[in-house]
């Protein structure tokens, strides 16, 4: 018998619903997940957020974050989600800039490189000088080994990627959880 953490396998942790209090719901203690249930009781929905530390949070339908719809995370406004950006000149006269890689806004780039996202991370570039856009995505195809790709989203900024956003007057409901 292997003592211990096993891999791919997690605990279940119970928590009480937070209108009622008198179901308890078995969730998984993985990190980085959330859960929606809904009460057989009163019938409402309830979300569960197990953070990397393993603690737990648990909140309404009403403390969601609007912006990110309890996710804790928004799309990279940089690259528009693609983890990939073109940096590059329009034209030999003019300065650099940062053009998202699947929605372009310049058909020929007289000088650049298709990069990792300098907001949400990667790493590695390729030189692409001279080329269309097509051409360009072609060269990032053929090339496309030697860059890591973000991960095209950033932390919200309104929830500050906890998932929900606290209302006033009701108790806190965060636990730690146990490996």
């Amino acid at each position: 018998m292997q003592e211990g953490p096993v891999e791919g396998r997690y605990d279940v942790f119970d928590v009480a619903c937070v209108y009622c209090g008198r179901t308890k719901f078995g969730v998984l203690l993985k990190p980085g997940t959330l859960h929606r249930v809904i009460c057989p009781d009163c019938k409402r929905a309830m979300y569960v957020k197990v953070f990397d530390d393993l603690s737990i949070h648990m909140y309404t339908d009403e403390e969601v974050c609007p912006e990110c719809h309890g996710t804790g995370y928004a799309t990279c406004p940089v690259c528009g989600g693609d983890g990939v950006v073109v940096i590059g000149r329009e034209s030999s006269a003019g300065g650099y800039k940062i053009f998202r890689f699947t929605k372009p806004e310049v058909t020929w780039i007289s000088y650049g490189v298709i990069s990792r996202c300098p907001q949400c991370g990667g790493s590695g570039s390729v030189v692409v000088d001279g080329a269309s856009f097509p051409v360009a995505v072609s060269i990032w195809h053929r090339e496309s080994g030697k860059i890591k790709k973000g991960q095209g989203r950033v932390m919200c900024s309104r929830c500050g990627g906890r998932g929900f956003v606290e209302k006033a007057g009701r108790p806190q409901t965060t636990q730690r959880g146990r490996r």
